[in-house]
């Protein structure tokens, strides 16, 4: 009996059997893909609207979306988002239904919920903070499972065919009205081979996002075990420099990203950047644990230590200078095109 293993961002790794538990299973992958998203920047739903030529709503409540749903939405078509918009609106009178919330999904950051909006499924979160100016954040937008796989082409543009005739996935197919640019904005399901095809002048940064997507849909889909070394080395380092730069190594331990303590010095070495690999293996080196482990990484930061505080935020500002130095986004970027071979997605 086959079993998928997920690893969240608070540290909960469930195991499911994709064959007897679908709805957990695709609840799952949902929360997942969401989870990864709330970190993206936010696009007023209501000016997305406009642009797609729908009226405009006096009085509305505020929705915002984020980059890649405005990237999802884009690939429908006229009719589907006109009934897609109309049944949206009704979110904002729901609030906080229990009701809406999968029990998987209490395993996951942010107040996440998910809605059944005409044919397809969201997941979004009530906005409670002021930093975000709505009272809807959508945070994934997919067809819902009731829908057949064969009607899926009657709501996206018409696919391209392949050499063999067969249609390509759905989220790979591209607006025919819009052409692609060289600016690359967001990861919409690209393979391996049209990542690379982006020019990387002064959008390291993006690109490098877009990989670790593009890895981590992959990980929740096919299981950890799928990744390639070298995927794992990407994952790795966005994990490291995602979390240090919010909250310093003592983040990095506290949170998932703990997984890849163990590997961050060599995943450092492999992308030559030797001198933060250093600062890396110091601040492990502050943990004085004899095996190092995601459960006792997490016993060990759990107990106060004033003398480990202080070696972490110096380590913190030697790799904040190495920063300076040593371009991550850049050399990890150099690194994913020397193993073009090992991005199998």
């Amino acid at each position: 009996m086959a079993y998928v293993t997920f690893l969240t961002t608070s540290g909960q790794r469930m195991a499911i059997n994709p064959r007897k538990q679908k709805s957990t299973f695709r609840s799952f992958q949902d929360g997942l893909i969401a989870e990864s998203r709330i970190g993206e920047r936010n696009v007023s739903y209501e000016k997305y609207r406009l642009k797609r030529g729908r009226p405009q709503r006096p009085h509305s409540a505020p929705i915002a979306i984020v980059r890649s749903v405005q990237q999802e939405l884009d690939r429908l078509r006229d009719a589907p988002f006109s009934n897609f918009d109309e049944d949206l609106l009704s979110l904002t009178k729901i609030r906080k239904p229990t009701r809406n919330k999968p029990k998987c999904f209490q395993w996951f950051r942010g107040d996440l919920r998910t809605a059944k909006v005409g044919d397809f499924s969201v997941v979004y979160t009530c906005c409670t903070n002021q930093t975000v100016a709505a009272d809807l954040r959508v945070l994934l937008v997919r067809i819902g499972s009731w829908v057949p796989h064969q009607r899926a082409a009657r709501y996206f543009v018409r696919p391209v065919k392949t050499w063999m005739g067969r249609r390509r996935a759905s989220e790979r197919v591209r607006p025919a009205e819009h052409k692609r640019t060289d600016s690359f904005v967001g990861y919409s399901g690209e393979t391996a081979k049209e990542l690379f095809s982006y020019p990387a002048d002064d959008q390291h940064a993006a690109l490098v996002a877009g990989f670790r997507e593009a890895i981590q849909r992959k990980a929740a889909k096919r299981g950890e075990r799928s990744l390639t070394v070298q995927e794992r080395v990407v994952l790795a380092i966005a994990a490291l420099e995602e979390e240090v730069n919010n909250g310093g190594f003592d983040q990095f331990f506290r949170n998932s990203s703990r997984s890849f303590a163990g590997q961050i010095g060599s995943s450092l070495r492999q992308i030559r950047c030797s001198r933060m690999a250093e600062i890396a293996d110091q601040a492990v080196r502050t943990l004085r644990l004899p095996k190092l482990n995601p459960a006792t990484i997490r016993v060990r930061m759990n107990v106060d230590s004033a003398e480990r505080d202080e070696k972490l935020e110096k380590c913190d500002d030697l790799f904040y200078k190495a920063q300076l130095r040593q371009n991550i986004a850049v050399r990890l970027y150099e690194f994913i095109r020397r193993n073009k071979k090992a991005m199998k997605f």
